[in-house]
């Protein structure tokens, strides 16, 4: 009888395995970009700049993501992971834009994303403008 553990850990082999293959997975990887499991099955997109861990997602988070054009996010987390900047691009080329800033200049990108209620819901409503 296979464990709930074992059943798992086989899934997540599978789903990393399909994610580096795929056409996302390729360029994520090229981007200096690993699978990571965050919690409760999610997984997300991981480098590590400067000593601040990246994670990028689709946008609801959860996911690593299937296709170039769908709308991506990426967390910035400290020391104490805790999110201190996030912000989200209409497709995978603007999210790895982003990522590319944080590279260049982390406190400059924490400043000009900064996770807080009030920068998400600000964005929130400009993009639905």
């Amino acid at each position: 009888m296979t464990s709930d553990t074992d059943r798992f850990f086989n899934w997540l082999e599978r789903t990393e395995a399909a994610a580096y293959r795929s056409t996302v997975g390729k360029r994520m990887t090229r981007a200096g970009f690993e699978v990571r499991h965050t919690g409760g099955g999610c997984l997300a997109w991981e480098r590590v700049i400067n000593g601040y861990c990246v994670w990028i997602t689709v946008l609801d988070g959860v996911e690593l993501g299937e296709r170039l054009d769908e709308p991506y996010m990426i967390g910035v987390y400290d020391a104490e992971f805790c999110e201190v900047a996030c912000t989200e691009a209409k497709d995978l080329k603007g999210i790895i834009r982003l990522a590319g800033e944080a590279e260049h200049d982390i406190p400059a990108f924490i400043k000009k994303y900064p996770y807080n209620t009030e920068a998400v819901v600000d964005r929130a409503a400009r993009a639905g403008s």
